[in-house]
């Protein structure tokens, strides 16, 4: 479960459903003093480390992919709790924004990550994370960054062979215009099937 219970209440008199953040935590995910950093929002790694993520605050609705979300903690704990599936495993994150899921997965012990997302503006900031985290990388994993918009073909680094996970946070916002081409591009993805007899999942 991406929440527990204690974080989400219900008005009883009115049906109002309110998510309880944690303090010093602003609705957008960000710290709402200081640097934008990876704050409470990320669960630490099994050696007690914590991601050293950028992010950066910038006007407009178009730039969500800059911004670290409640979306993104809550898959890490999931893969916190369910190790096996991401040891070893090679990993795709679709819509990575700061590439938080991904190199999280990555320190867990993936092999390999591939981190994408469609706008063409977040690469330099998915490469920076990545290098900024590689201290905590298991020594031989790979991580590598592409853009690769819902529906198009996939950048060169998502080409070689099929992926055992893959992984979206906060992707489904856009469906309201892109629905088809998401749909296709798992589609596409859960045909290519296993290339080691694990089963695929996304």
């Amino acid at each position: 479960a991406p929440l527990r219970v204690a974080d989400v209440r219900c008005d009883a008199v009115t049906g109002v459903w309110t998510l309880q953040l944690p303090d010093g935590v602003s609705g957008d995910g960000l710290p709402t003093a200081g640097p934008p950093t990876a704050g409470p929002l990320l669960p630490s790694l099994p050696s007690g480390a914590v991601l050293d993520l950028e992010q950066r605050r910038l006007e407009g609705d178009g730039n969500v992919g800059y911004r670290l979300w409640r979306s993104a903690g809550a898959m890490c704990r999931w893969m916190r709790r369910n190790e096996g599936a991401v040891r070893g495993a090679r990993v795709l994150d679709l819509g990575a924004g700061t590439g938080a899921v991904g190199i999280f997965a990555a320190a867990l012990g993936a092999r390999e990550v591939v981190l994408t997302d469609g706008e063409a503006g977040l690469l330099p900031l998915l490469a920076s994370n990545a290098r900024r985290n590689r201290p905590l990388l298991s020594h031989g994993t790979e991580v590598t960054a592409g853009r690769w918009r819902f529906g198009d073909d996939p950048p060169a680094c998502a080409r070689a062979g099929a992926f055992d996970l893959v992984l979206g946070t906060d992707i489904t916002y856009s469906v309201n215009t892109e629905r088809d081409a998401l749909c296709g591009t798992l589609r596409r993805l859960l045909e290519i099937g296993p290339d080691n007899g694990r089963a695929a999942r996304c």
